[in-house]
């Protein structure tokens, strides 16, 4: 597992792109945070990342045009991050 015991936030992660992405991360032994601006598309992919055995799961809405948004989702990530260690 090359990506054993590190982060990965994933913008996109319901669309095709970042679901596939987030995918490989997991599979690779990456810990997940998934971002993107449609929940229920986020929770489709940490459904099938959960399915797989995927190493953590997270999701959170987030406008990346947004700074703000963006900022809360940093701070988000953060302490789930820090419970995966």
């Amino acid at each position: 597992m090359i990506l054993k015991n590190k982060n990965a936030v994933i913008y996109g992660a319901g669309g095709s792109l970042g679901s596939s992405v987030a995918k490989a991360f997991a599979a690779a032994g990456a810990n997940v945070f998934l971002t993107g601006h449609r929940p229920e598309a986020i929770r489709k992919t940490a459904d099938a990342l959960s399915a797989g055995g995927g190493s953590l799961e997270t999701g959170v809405t987030v406008d990346v045009t947004c700074g703000t948004t963006a900022g809360l989702n940093y701070r988000s990530a953060t302490p789930t991050f820090a419970r995966a260690r």
